[in-house]
């Protein structure tokens, strides 16, 4: 009995053994069954990584703004009707169906995220650049600027750049190199404007656009390019001879020479004549007439009773070559007087088709040239004693070397010497060089003086742009830099106007 008890306990023994071991088994398999799962899970979500290591930064933006959207999206539809009403409003959107309302949202929203991102975007260029600034620098710069900023001890280099940057930061550097960011943006965008947009947008602002020097500046070379500014030249004499043809024998041509010979002696000789009786009725008057006849003529009677005569007798000899030269127009065509008109820069109009006031507007254009060369000799000669004075200055030596460099003989003496260089400037049209500057001068001083319309209307007339695009720039930030706005009008708005 004793030994079937002990059989029977070690069977049961044996079967909690095997029931034990097959819980146990249970167990082991479970936990395998587990660790696969979770090895699997791990091979995903490697496969996962590897496949977001694989996609581009645009795909990854991509990918995650389209879950955002679909999850937005799903929210937004669970909304009742007003309240994606209020939502809308509060962005400033205005739709009536819900489906409108959803896809406002959604794109503004949207709009939103990739605004801050821009911004992001940009704050990390900023710091960034800032970083790369001060890491450029020495660590002597380094060190003097921790010492004006108050950041003191021993520290190494990048520790300063740290501290810096923490300061610099702390100063509102981020908003302020955004803000330089903007401008800068704004003054390239300013620049790749034409003038005319430019113009628009001045006038808008209340602007002024112009730089009066530079107004100046750009009438007076227009006017130096037209010839304002050169010697005035006497008109030529276009006397019309009768001129033995070409065809005739070498007789007749000198026939008809002498013919002309004769006629000129014979003019010259009665010029002659007339000159010395109206010298010889000048020389009669007394002092007081000649004086009142020189006020009658708009001269200004100086010297003594001979520089009278003189300068009446020139007046006189004006006078008659005036009238010489009256009775040729009279006897022109009005074509032929049009021509001459073209010729010497005398505006025609509706005048001009009246033989007298065409005649007249040519006369009056002669006496106005007189006048300029008249005035013109007067400058050239106090350039000539300016000169005369410089040249006296100098030695007999100077003078012979400024000589020989100009290809003149030198001569004998100082003062021919400096006679032949004063010459030589006359000649070579240095004076009147000097002159035209000191016009353009006295003209630069006039304008000035101008007012600005007035100024502006006489650059249309000569052809001169008034407008310098850098200056309505530069003016078009400041002004929009005190108003707080660096931005223009948004792409939507401009394509309603």
């Amino acid at each position: 009995m004793a030994i079937k008890r002990k059989a029977l306990v070690k069977s049961e023994s044996e079967l909690f053994k095997r029931s034990r071991a097959g819980a146990s088994k249970k167990v082991e398999l479970e936990e395998k069954d587990a660790t696969m799962e979770e090895a699997e899970d791990e091979v995903e979500e490697e496969a996962v990584e590897e496949e977001e290591e694989t996609e581009s930064p645009e795909e990854v933006l991509a990918r995650q703004e389209k879950e955002t959207t679909a999850a937005r999206t799903k929210e937004l539809k669970g909304m009742y009707i007003d309240a994606l009403k209020s939502l809308a409003s509060s962005k400033g959107l205005d739709a009536s169906k819900k489906d409108d309302i959803i896809k406002a949202v959604l794109s503004c929203e949207a709009a939103e995220r990739a605004k801050a991102r821009e911004h992001e975007n940009k704050i990390r260029t900023v710091v960034a650049n800032q970083k790369q600034e001060l890491e450029g620098m020495s660590i002597p710069a380094l060190k003097q600027m921790c010492s004006e900023k108050g950041i003191g001890g021993i520290l190494s280099k990048q520790a300063r750049v740290e501290q810096l940057l923490k300061h610099w930061q702390e100063d509102d550097g981020v908003d302020k190199a955004l803000a330089k960011m903007a401008q800068d943006a704004r003054a390239t965008e300013l620049g790749a404007m034409d003038n005319s947009k430019l113009q628009r947008l001045c006038e808008k602002a209340g602007v002024n656009p112009f730089v009066k020097e530079v107004v100046v500046d750009r009438v007076v070379r227009c006017e130096v390019a037209k010839g304002r500014f050169l010697p005035p030249v006497a008109p030529s004499e276009e006397e019309e001879h009768d001129q033995a043809s070409s065809k005739g024998s070498m007789v007749d041509a000198i026939m008809a020479n002498e013919v002309l010979r004769k006629k000129e002696k014979e003019r010259k000789q009665k010029q002659e004549e007339a000159a010395a009786n109206k010298i010889k009725e000048l020389r009669a008057m007394s002092l007081d007439d000649l004086k009142k006849s020189l006020t009658k003529k708009g001269q200004e009677p100086v010297g003594k009773k001979d520089d009278l005569v003189q300068a009446l007798y020139a007046i006189h000899l004006q006078d008659e070559a005036i009238a010489a030269k009256k009775a040729k127009m009279q006897a022109m065509g009005i074509d032929q007087l049009k021509t001459l008109a073209v010729k010497r820069g005398v505006q025609l109009d509706k005048k001009s088709e009246k033989k007298d006031k065409l005649i007249e507007a040519l006369l009056d254009a002669e006496a106005k040239t007189r006048e300029a060369l008249r005035i013109h000799e007067g400058k050239v000669q106090e350039v000539a004693a300016e000169k005369k004075q410089e040249l006296d200055g100098k030695t007999a030596n100077e003078l012979k070397e400024l000589c020989v460099s100009k290809g003149l003989k030198p001569g004998l003496g100082k003062d021919e010497r400096a006679q032949r260089l004063l010459d030589e400037a006359r000649a070579s049209g240095d004076l009147d060089q000097v002159v035209s500057v000191r016009n353009q001068g006295e003209r630069t001083t006039e304008l000035l003086a101008t007012d600005m319309g007035a100024l502006l209307k006489l650059s249309s007339e000569v052809g001169a742009d008034p407008y310098v695009t850098d200056v309505m720039v530069e003016r078009i930030l400041a002004h929009e830099l005190a108003l707080g706005c660096t931005t223009t009008e948004p792409s939507a708005k401009k394509a309603k106007k």
